[in-house]
């Protein structure tokens, strides 16, 4: 709706608040519209005030009134900064942006102007214009509805609101909204013709009707009001109606090409084609890019049988708003040559439209393309048999389109591609399956009579549907002709209709007998002649190459051309048309007429043998297709009783062993199904259907290697259907059979791609087997099929998480939760998931919400005391891990963590038992074995320890270079080299440094691979430790026969505690870097050098770093000065002491600096880093200060260490407290000092 804008205010003096009187003269001349006059006057005003608001003002409306947005936007903006509750200001500043095509700014005045004054109804109705031109509909209505309450007696605003409401697809509410439009005007018209339009889309057409009447009784020559009761007509098919109302609303609205349009249809239906065309082309010479003429106009030429230009035409259906266009990944085909190519082909309209367009395969076969085809649902089974598609698969809207393609086409495409006027087909372009056939043959060989089917009405929610259907009672005129049966064909509502007709046999009722086109196909191929009204079983028989007779309207389909009675399309149809509009008795006349020679002339008559093999005794018949219509209905019971009666006669019957087995298996009586299926497969040896049967009962009685051979062999001979495949696939399962399971489930995905479950079950199938980003895609479909399926999300979950993909996992288990907060494993798996994001509290929660649904739920009892480890609550972290074992007293992952607890309370030797009944559960539990490594170490037994220690490869905690060579067994090699390579942290480089001489002992030549921040100090000291040659990490390898890791080397050499204990130092410094320190470090005082963190991302560093405030106490002891070696994020903290302490860090660029830097020092005080190796390694003091469960090889309750003789340790006394170990650290600093003094 356009915008609204009120005029300057209607006054005759200035207002009081006006500083002089020239305000009067330029509102004056403002109202007589001299704005150029009035501009000048409010400029003068304002350059003597500039902050005079009503000038202001009045100046932003004439700005907008000569379309000077910016110059109002400026006037309006100072007004609103002078004064912010201007309202009107605000208004006027929405109003300028959205005439400059702002619309953010706009709706912000606006919303302003609404906060100070919601009841300000101009500004909610340009808001809701605003709106509408953004299309956000909800938002309009929510301003449109503010307006109803505001000016109760406007009916416009609801009918606004009506409109809105339908937009939205609330029919119900505008039907309310425009009837209480009406009830405040009961002539509105846009009310009364949106409330018609809106019945008309109910299908509520007499409704409709009394709302255009009323409307043209109070404007006759109103064009919507015409147009809209001439389009009703339409679809009341009262045609002639129709073309007189639509023919005048074009001489009262002639530049309408809709309206020429909408005439072209009414015209087409009256069989004047001439006039629909010049109606046409008027509408696109009005306006050539009209989707619906040019489609029209398609539609016309068609029908005329003039196709090159009507496909042309035609290609617009694409363009018509509400059909959705086709698209894919790929290009269109433009009929380039396709050997070696695959084109997708996509279905599209109706099944009759696929049938009868399918003829074009063929074609594209010839050019050596291979053919993938996207059917609608309920259509694989029977184009499974076209011998024309290499793969076919059903329309899903809920999933992609499968890749493997290299260019598509629309089906109805393909004439115009094809540049043919007419393709003739095969002789039959579709067929029956074999066994279905065979049925059906000998279901109906017992009549002798021609066959006639019967089909009388389409689907219901064709809109042509009334106008093509033929009442059933029109067809007893064919029933009279001797020597004819007739069958129903017919699906659906009207099927029931045949019962009630005196004429027809309820034992030619074949609707119990159909379930699907491939169904209907054989069945069509088992009878003489088809006749039916314009249906898809007309283009059915007719790609079947079976002779049918259509019935056609006054005014048909443009498919059946005009004035003819046989087809092109299908050379064995003959047509049967209308003479006058809705009279069927002629046509049926003269059906009946061809009828008669047909019925009459003699057929083939087959031996007593033949029938007896073939044909069912009439009493059979009747038992077959009252158990068949009985089970359709669910009345199993019947159903049985006329199944075992029919076999009390003829025990051997197939299909009604066939039936009675299928029965029983789905009342769930398995055993009772196997004697009448195994009675069935002596007659039917080799029918699918029976096949797949057997093997599902097989499958329901635990036997599943005989129902892999049933179903296997069901699906070898084409039984192909989704649930054979997934029945097949979940016995392959049960039997191991992984390859055949995966490949069973995705050929039952190509059935039903939309089957969430099955994409699920294929996810499992896939994680399980390691692939891993496969099943996350198949989750991903399963979701997309059904967007609120639990399972799915919680293998999703699983998956992103095991791919590392976690905040993904995250939130897929998030939504798990919300879809089932009461399923305990998702809590667990979302705790895990939380705890990897070090998001420990909110672990915390969901974890002991998984207890608490599930108290036995071992897992989670244990994964719960990990994340309270991960905090230090290491009492509640024991009591789950104990938990845990009472829940499984098997769970070896729960021993284990109970060991790392305990020995992190400092309870060593009950650790070591969990670490041993871990690895007694699981011999190969490499985490288990590693942590009792530790703790042997710890507690210094060294043999074991260093043995145990090689698990940590497996671990993962340790890690084994690939160098090709063979790794060095420990045996003597006079000649050959040995490559030691680091590994772990630079600590463990330093500290097993010593053992290097014992090595070089062994071997004819040492070379040594280390991190390159150690390489200058090694090189420094190669002839200390034996070395040959020393290389960086980062540089190429020497040539070398055997390799080892260096934390191997205790036990590997057979180190005992005089070899692992060996005197230091066993580095040394490089003088030429000593001396730049020595300068910085002066000669008074006692030196101490500090580090106060180790690295980060080190798994145990929140326990082993103290961060600086704990040193400031001792930062004030007399005649120490202190250095800072701390390097990493933790330098940042130097910040809190100021100057009190000499920060070396950034002249430390590797090791070899450091070792300078300690070399200028009295004495070392750190925590647990490389940098209290590396002083340890020079022979330095060093006061080490250890957390109360420290690392392996600083024991558990010594003050010295055996590895560094200068080295003294300051343990915590209890888990967490550094207060106590600094305290004591500086009354013996403060003694050292006194000593030093």
């Amino acid at each position: 709706m356009p915008l609204r804008l009120p005029l300057p205010p209607q006054t005759d003096a200035p207002p009081a608040a006006a500083p002089h009187a020239l305000l009067a003269e330029a509102t004056g001349r403002h109202l007589l519209g001299d704005l150029s006059g009035a501009e000048g006057v409010y400029l003068t005003i304002l350059g003597e005030c500039a902050e005079d608001t009503d000038a202001l003002f009045l100046l932003g409306t004439l700005y907008l009134q000569a379309g000077s947005w910016d110059q109002a936007l400026a006037r309006f903006g100072r007004l609103v900064t002078l004064q912010p509750n201007h309202v009107e200001g605000y208004f006027h500043m929405g109003f300028a942006y959205q005439e400059k095509g702002l619309p953010k700014e706009a709706e912000q005045c606006y919303q302003a102007a609404l906060l100070i004054t919601p009841q300000y109804a101009l500004a909610r109705l340009n808001l809701a214009s605003l709106y509408l031109a953004q299309d956000q509909p909800e938002a309009a209505l929510a301003q449109y509805q503010a307006l109803a309450e505001l000016e109760p007696a406007q009916a416009a605003h609801r009918v606004h609101c009506g409109l809105l409401l339908q937009r939205l697809g609330q029919p119900a509410a505008a039907e309310q909204a425009l009837l209480a439009a009406l009830e405040l005007d009961a002539e509105h018209s846009g009310a009364l013709l949106a409330l018609a339009a809106l019945l008309v889309q109910q299908k509520r057409y007499d409704e409709a009707e009394l709302h255009y009447l009323r409307v043209m009784s109070l404007a006759p020559d109103l064009p919507e009001a015409v147009h809209g009761l001439g389009n009703l007509r339409l679809k009341q098919y009262r045609y002639a109606d129709a073309e007189a109302l639509l023919s005048r609303a074009v001489t009262l609205q002639a530049e309408q090409p809709e309206l020429l349009s909408d005439l072209s249809v009414a015209l087409r239906k009256l069989a004047r084609l001439n006039e629909a065309e010049t109606c046409l082309r008027q509408a696109l010479a009005q306006n050539p890019e009209h989707a619906d003429a040019h489609f029209n106009l398609g539609i016309v030429l068609l029908q005329q049988g003039r196709f090159e230009e009507g496909w042309n035409e035609f290609e617009w259906r694409f363009r018509i708003q509400g059909r959705a266009p086709i698209f894919h990944d790929q290009p269109l085909w433009d009929g380039a040559p396709l050997a070696g190519k695959t084109i997708l082909v996509q279905a599209e309209q109706g099944f009759g439209d696929t049938f009868q367009f399918l003829r074009y395969l063929p074609l594209l076969k010839a050019q050596g393309a291979r053919v993938m085809f996207e059917c609608q649902a309920g259509l694989k089974r029977l184009l499974k048999q076209c011998a024309y598609i290499d793969y076919v698969f059903e329309r899903t809207p809920s999933l992609a389109t499968p890749a493997d393609y290299d260019v598509y086409a629309p089906l109805m495409s393909l004439p115009r591609l094809f540049g043919a006027d007419i393709v003739p087909p095969p002789d039959a372009y579709l067929k029956p399956e074999p066994w279905t056939a065979q049925r059906w043959q000998a279901r109906l060989a017992s009549d002798s009579n021609f066959k006639v089917g019967l089909v009388w009405s389409g689907k219901p929610t064709n809109e042509d549907n009334p106008n093509r259907l033929c009442p059933l009672a029109q067809f007893a005129m064919l029933a009279e002709v001797p020597g004819v049966s007739l069958y129903s064909l017919q699906k659906g509502a009207a099927a029931d209709e045949f019962a009630s007709q005196p004429w027809a046999d309820p034992l030619k009722d074949l609707q119990y007998e159909i379930d699907d086109f491939a169904d209907t196909a054989a069945a069509i191929c088992a009878l003489d002649l088809v006749i039916t009204v314009d249906t898809s079983v007309a283009h059915l028989a007719g790609a079947l190459g079976r002779p049918v007779w259509v019935l056609l309207a006054y005014s048909p389909d443009w498919r059946w051309l005009m004035q003819r009675d046989d087809s092109p399309w299908y050379p064995g149809m003959r047509l049967f048309r209308q003479q006058a509009l809705g009279v069927w008795g002629a046509p049926m006349e003269r059906a009946a007429a061809a009828l008669r020679p047909c019925a009459a002339k003699p057929r083939g008559v087959q031996s007593a043998a033949e029938l007896a093999a073939l044909a069912y005794p009439p009493l059979v018949l009747v038992s077959l297709h009252r158990a068949r219509k009985a089970r359709r209905r669910g009345d199993a019971g019947l159903a049985r009783h006329d199944l075992e009666a029919v076999l009390q006669s003829l025990h051997n019957h197939a299909e009604a062993n066939c039936l009675l087995g299928a029965l029983l298996l789905e009342q769930g009586e398995e055993a009772a199904a196997q004697a009448p299926l195994a009675l069935a497969q002596m007659t039917w040896p080799e029918h699918p259907p029976l096949l797949r049967l057997l093997g599902l009962t097989a499958q329901a009685l635990g036997d599943d290697a005989n129902a892999t051979r049933f179903l296997e062999r069901a699906l070898a001979l084409g039984n192909e259907e989704c649930e054979t495949w997934h029945a097949f696939g979940e016995s392959c399962q049960r039997l191991g059979l992984w390859a055949e399971a995966m490949r069973a489930c995705r050929k039952a995905l190509d059935w039903r791609p939309d089957w969430a479950e099955l994409a699920d079950e294929l996810g499992t199938l896939l994680q399980g087997m390691g692939e891993v980003e496969k099943a996350i895609a198949c989750y991903q479909r399963a979701l997309r099929a059904k967007p609120d399926m639990f399972q799915a999300h919680f293998h999703l979950g699983n998956a992103l998480f095991g791919a590392g993909r976690v905040a993904e996992a995250e939130a897929v288990l998030l939504r798990a939760v919300a879809l089932k907060p009461e399923h305990a494993p998702v809590r667990n798996n979302l705790g895990v998931v939380l705890k990897s994001r070090d998001r420990l509290e909110e672990a915390e929660s969901h974890l002991l919400e998984a207890v608490r649904l599930d108290p036995g739920y071992s897992e989670a009892h244990n994964n719960l005391g990990n994340v309270l480890a991960r905090q230090d609550k290491l009492e509640a972290a024991e009591r789950a891990f104990r938990q845990a074992l009472a829940s499984d007293p098997t769970n070896a992952q729960a021993y284990n963590n109970l060991g790392i607890t305990l020995q992190a309370t400092g309870a060593l030797d009950t650790a070591l038992q969990c670490y041993d009944t871990a690895v007694m559960l699981r011999p190969k539990f490499a985490e288990a074995h590693w942590n009792r490594a530790l703790a042997l170490l710890l507690h210094d037994e060294y043999e074991e320890g260093w043995r145990e220690y090689e698990w940590g490869f497996e671990a993962g905690t340790r890690q084994r270079l690939a160098l090709g060579s063979p790794l060095w067994p420990g045996s003597a090699e006079p000649h050959k080299t040995l490559l030691v390579h680091t590994e772990q942290g630079f600590g463990d480089t330093l500290q097993f440094m010593r053992l290097l001489p014992l090595a070089r002992q062994r071997v004819g030549r040492l070379v040594v691979c280390c991190q390159a921040p150690l390489a200058p100090l090694l090189e420094d000291a190669r002839d200390l430790l034996g070395v040959d040659a020393v290389v960086s990490e980062e540089a190429p390898l020497p040539a070398h026969d055997f390799h080892c890791a260096l934390m191997s080397l205790p036990q590997l050499l057979g180190a005992g505690r005089e070899q692992l204990h060996m005197k230091t130092p066993y580095l040394r410094t490089d003088p030429a870097r000593v001396a730049r320190f020595a300068a910085l470090t002066g000669d008074a005082g006692l030196k101490a050098g500090l580090v106060w963190a180790g690295l980060p991302t080190h798994q145990n560093d929140r326990r082993r770093s103290c961060g600086i405030t704990p040193f400031k106490r001792l930062l004030d002891i007399p005649g120490v000065h202190f250095f800072s070696l701390q390097k990493g994020p933790a330098e940042v903290e130097l910040e809190e002491v100021g100057g009190l302490v000499h920060h070396l860090a950034p002249r430390l660029a590797d090791f070899a600096d450091t070792a300078a830097a300690l070399s200028q020092l009295d004495l070392l005080i750190t925590v647990d880093t490389a940098v209290a190796h590396l002083a340890g390694a020079l022979g330095k003091p060093v006061w080490l200060l250890l957390p109360f469960a420290p690392d392996w090889r600083w024991g558990a309750h010594r003050a010295t260490t055996p590895w560094y003789p200068g080295m003294r340790l300051f343990r915590q006394p209890r888990r967490g407290q550094w207060g106590p170990v600094l305290d004591q650290v500086k009354a013996e600093l403060m003694d050292l000092a006194r000593v030093r003094r």
